[in-house]
């Protein structure tokens, strides 16, 4: 992924080398029979790879998004939540809501884990949602009931052994990453032409 998509990655020195000349100087439409020399679709993945680095990558060229996590509810018959994203803990209790300031990557290790548990008021065994390696923040957000979707923000519900716990999560990005839809935008296609 960083290697494919960061600035001055795969994608990028192409871009640069073999199409940018044609995309800036709108030589792209057609040639002189009247054939087109770069797609529409074409263009099109290049602007949606260009938001993925946008979001993604840092002005350093660096791999990561922050973001912040904002506890809504938790459902009555739970006494305590708590978020853990790749090490980061967001631990709720019954009361007064916070918001915590996280990233991703917090760590790009294949045993990363990201996992909501909640704790009941009857005395059971906690119950938890998990997944775990690079990508496990984002399978854990999908995993959750999404609402209110919008540019920078959006809620999540996680629904576990019979109680629910609420999250808003802000981005700092217009394009949310947390959303989905992004990467199923993106494809290659296998000619230009």
């Amino acid at each position: 992924f960083e290697r494919f998509f960061k600035p001055d990655g795969i994608l990028d020195i192409f871009y640069q080398q073999n199409l940018k000349l044609f995309i800036d100087n709108d030589l792209s439409l057609e040639d002189g029979d009247n054939n087109v020399i770069i797609r529409e679709d074409i263009i099109a993945q290049l602007e949606t790879a260009q938001k993925i680095r946008d979001i993604f990558f840092s002005k350093q060229n660096g791999l990561g998004t922050s973001f912040a996590v904002e506890t809504v509810s938790l459902s009555g018959n739970k006494r305590r939540s708590v978020l853990n994203l790749d090490g980061q803990l967001v631990d709720y209790s019954q009361g007064r809501n916070y918001t915590a300031h996280l990233v991703w990557p917090n760590n790009m290790r294949e045993g990363n884990e990201s996992k909501l548990t909640l704790i009941g008021t009857s005395g059971n065994a906690p119950r938890s949602i998990s997944f775990s390696g690079p990508w496990a923040q984002f399978r854990l957000f999908g995993a959750g009931q999404l609402t209110g979707v919008q540019d920078g923000n959006f809620t999540v519900r996680f629904s576990v052994d019979g109680g629910a716990m609420t999250y808003r999560v802000h981005t700092d990005t217009e394009d949310n990453p947390f959303s989905g839809g992004l990467f199923s935008q993106f494809g290659l296609s296998d000619t230009l032409y």
